[in-house]
């Protein structure tokens, strides 16, 4: 016998979700302590497989900071010549809970053994907050009895294991808080509603203080949520007001504190610095006025009123700093881009798997690839009354594109596709209970898909 699991109503659905038995704390619970697991077993494999020399190079300007000439806001690195002094444009922010941890433990256990020590347990703790963060997507994805939910997330979490490897001991560099943010991105658009624009707000700001990795996907997210704005998708008016609230509100705070003054008024075309604040707190403006403004307007008009404005706030930030219009490697210069840009693996596409023999990561993107269509017909069928739906599907989406182009993304890629999976098996299953009037050659492909997403 066939169930009908969707829902017409929207407070129907959000009622339902209220007595499940799976709560939000269970699936925290779940998910970290199958994350935990897999973080840390083969711990010396997974070093070896991620660990660059990025590590290395944070753990430098650490370990710079606490030396007798160690600033907060000066980030040249003399035990590196290129042949000026290096001048690293990472993220203070990366450094401040390292720094917090190594402060509290030397008086315990001296300063050598208190920083090692911030190095290998920071990066465990912040998993539990990663792991917060999936359990608040998949709360609201899950339509099953609580034992299949749970069959769920525990598969969802497996299939992160790549993304999960950033957060294992020792693995100081960036992404693992870059993933952090953009998920905190992902699970305010699920809540869909003001508090969720403020975690959309949050997560955009700890992206743009991090590095431009994030802009991507952060720019998908905001293209979705202004035109769910534009064609009066409800609620989105709140969500997009307090999204760009947020980031009017904490850009400067976040500039002062991990750039200083030096910081906001120089111009670097690959770190947080006056061009990107300019641009945030420029288009975060125009997002404020027009939510208000324009909210009982036409479409066209809402189109028009944060086009224009927007257009002039992108004309003037280029003017005003032509040089980073060719880009964050505008310093690169065709000799260095010959002999090591385009010898980094990560700056490849997926054919170098193929060519280094490494199939099974290949297969991996396969898994993704089927996950992303079985979701597409979902994410899609019902955008008016689940529109965040849509757009995390075009986020991930966005992350398996960028990394079969450039597999420095497969980090993300295996972060948010398999948040998609509960919407997949539900279009599986679907999909099974119409088989009859369901075509051989789809019926085909979907079995496909489900086989490769249960072999991987």
């Amino acid at each position: 016998m066939q169930i009908d699991i969707s829902m017409d109503d929207r407070q129907e659905h959000e009622g339902a979700l209220q007595v499940k038995s799976t709560s939000t704390w269970r699936i925290f619970f779940l998910v970290y302590s199958l994350a935990l697991v897999i973080a840390l077993l083969n711990l010396d494999d997974v070093r070896g497989f991620l660990g660059d020399i990025d590590d290395r190079m944070r753990e430098l300007q650490i370990r710079h900071f606490f030396s007798a000439s160690g600033s907060w806001y000066d980030l040249s690195l003399p035990v590196i010549s290129t042949p000026e002094v290096y001048s690293s444009p990472w993220s203070r922010l990366i450094d401040l809970p390292y720094v917090a941890i190594t402060l509290l433990l030397t008086p315990l256990f001296g300063a050598e053994r208190a920083i090692a020590t911030a190095f290998n347990v920071w990066p465990p703790m912040m998993l539990s907050v990663f792991s917060l963060l999936v359990a608040m997507i998949l709360r609201r994805q899950l339509r099953k009895s609580a034992p299949l939910s749970y069959a769920i997330i525990a598969t969802v979490t497996v299939l992160m294991a790549l993304a999960i490897w950033e957060f294992v001991p020792g693995r100081i560099d960036h992404h693992n808080m870059q993933i952090i943010g953009l998920m905190t991105v992902l699970a305010g658009l699920q809540k869909w509603n003001r508090s969720g624009g403020i975690l959309i707000g949050l997560g955009t700001v700890i992206c743009f203080v991090i590095s431009l990795e994030g802009l991507p996907f952060i720019a998908v997210a905001f293209a979705g949520v202004i035109a769910c704005f534009i064609f009066d998708i409800m609620g989105a008016c709140g969500v997009l007001r307090a999204a760009a609230m947020t980031i009017l509100l904490l850009t400067p705070p976040a500039a002062f504190a991990f750039i200083g003054l030096s910081g906001i008024s120089s111009m670097q075309c690959d770190a947080f610095s006056a061009p990107y604040i300019v641009l945030a707190i420029g288009c975060a403006a125009v997002l404020v006025v027009g939510t208000t403004a324009l909210a009982a307007k036409a479409p066209y008009i809402r189109l028009l009123g944060l086009a224009v404005p927007a257009a002039a706030v992108l004309t003037a930030t280029g003017a005003a700093f032509p040089r980073c219009l060719a880009g964050p490697y505008w310093m690169i210069d065709p000799v260095s881009k010959a002999n090591w840009l385009d010898r980094v693996s990560q700056e490849h596409s997926f054919i170098y798997f193929l060519q280094q023999g490494q199939f099974y990561l290949v297969a991996l993107l396969a898994m993704l690839c089927c996950i992303a269509l079985l979701t597409a017909p979902m994410a899609f069928g019902d955008i008016r009354k689940r529109p965040e739906n849509a757009i995390i599907f075009a986020i991930a989406a966005t992350a398996l594109l960028l990394t079969l182009l450039q597999t420095r993304n497969i980090r993300f890629a295996f972060a948010f596709i398999p948040l998609l999976l509960p919407l997949a098996l539900e279009f599986a299953s679907r999909t099974s209970a119409a088989s009859a009037s369901v075509p051989k050659v789809t019926r085909t492909l979907v079995a496909a898909a489900i086989f490769l997403i249960v072999v991987a």
